[in-house]
């Protein structure tokens, strides 16, 4: 490996004898040059490209060499970890020396990017997940996990990923989520009588649930007092389904009809006064039944009937009340007692 004397005898294998000692001297040439090698960066990651430079001599002889330069400085980008050996030559005294560096070349990570669902209905979320990497970088909005990741997009969103492994980064994944809207749903609110069947009808979606367990779009309902109904409507295509959690029902009471006569008992000579009233204000009046109703004096509140019109006897009138609201009360009645005049007798004898 240097300079030195070296001392030398040559043996004959057939027939043992030794040939006298030589000596010989050897001097090393001062000339043999010293390289150093340089990496921009021994460790890359796969796809990226490192640069090598070499000095201590006049020319080089790089292996492997993709570059097909033997200059001082070269350009690699090696697929996996490899070592790069050089030859460098000193053309003035042809001495040469070799050298090596080595690359490590850290796997690009490749990411695989999934949702549960592709369409979510507005308001609702989806789950991202991310495999391939150690840790990842969702954008829009920016999010940094190790895996999954909950979304709630208000519109169609197209959403990116980046995967990262020892400092490499992958390449941008992208996924689109669409949102599709909820149904937008109309119920009627009519107002019904006490205990009279009524009709709800809703609108805007395909299919419905009711509070009451129908499932058609109208329900017929009968309440006796004001209530509320709730209703889900669905959208078959998208899945999205919306609720009215209430639908008011406007109850009214029925009237309370009464009926009287004054006076209860009436002479021939008299009139039958027969007066109506409501429980509810502004209530109309019909009175159904009774011997000198008719036409005309049906809808009175107060009607007068001559009892003269009437023979003797009890009549019975039947009167019926609706309020403002349409509702008709249970009918009322009331009797009266329609009776001769006297008959008066006078003795005119002495």
């Amino acid at each position: 490996g240097g300079s030195g004397i070296f001392t030398v005898a040559v043996t004959n294998t057939v027939s043992g004898c030794i040939s006298a000692v030589e000596t010989v001297t050897v001097t090393a040439d001062s000339n043999t040059p010293t390289l150093t090698a340089l990496a921009s960066n021994t460790v890359i990651c796969s796809g990226a490209a490192a640069t090598l430079t070499v000095s201590g001599t006049d020319t080089y002889t790089w292996s492997p060499n993709t570059s097909s330069s033997n200059s001082s400085t070269i350009s690699v980008t090696p697929t996996v970890t490899t070592t790069y050996s050089v030859e460098g030559t000193n053309t003035s005294s042809g001495c040469s020396n070799f050298t090596s560096i080595t690359i490590n070349v850290t796997p690009t990570p490749s990411v695989g990017m999934s949702s549960n669902i592709n369409a979510v209905c507005e308001g609702n979320s989806a789950v991202i997940t991310l495999t391939g990497a150690s840790s990842y970088t969702l954008t829009d909005p920016a999010v940094v996990t190790t895996g999954t990741a909950i979304v709630t997009p208000t519109a169609q969103t197209t959403y990116t990923a980046i995967g990262e492994t020892a400092g490499c980064a992958s390449e941008t994944q992208t996924l689109t989520i669409d949102v599709n809207a909820l149904p937008t749903l109309a119920v009627s609110s009519p107002t019904t009588c006490a205990g009279s069947p009524v009709t709800i009808s809703a609108s805007g979606a395909d299919t419905y649930t009711w509070s009451t367990t129908d499932n058609t779009s109208t329900i017929t309902v009968s309440p006796t007092s004001n209530a509320t109904y709730s209703v889900s409507g669905t959208n078959t295509l998208t899945g999205c389904t919306s609720t009215i959690t209430t639908t008011s029902i406007n109850v009214a009471p029925l009237p309370v009809a009464s009926a009287n006569a004054n006076p209860n008992t009436v002479c021939t000579s008299g009139s039958i006064v027969l007066n109506a009233n409501s429980s509810a204000a502004g209530s109309t009046y019909t009175w159904t039944s009774g011997t000198g109703i008719d036409a005309g004096n049906q809808n009175q509140g107060t009607v007068t009937i001559p009892a003269s019109t009437l023979t003797t006897g009890t009549y019975t009138y039947s009167l019926i009340a609706t309020s403002p609201e349409g509702c008709v009360s249970l009918a009322a009645t009331t009797t009266v007692n329609v009776i001769d005049l006297p008959n008066a007798n006078f003795d005119l004898s002495d």
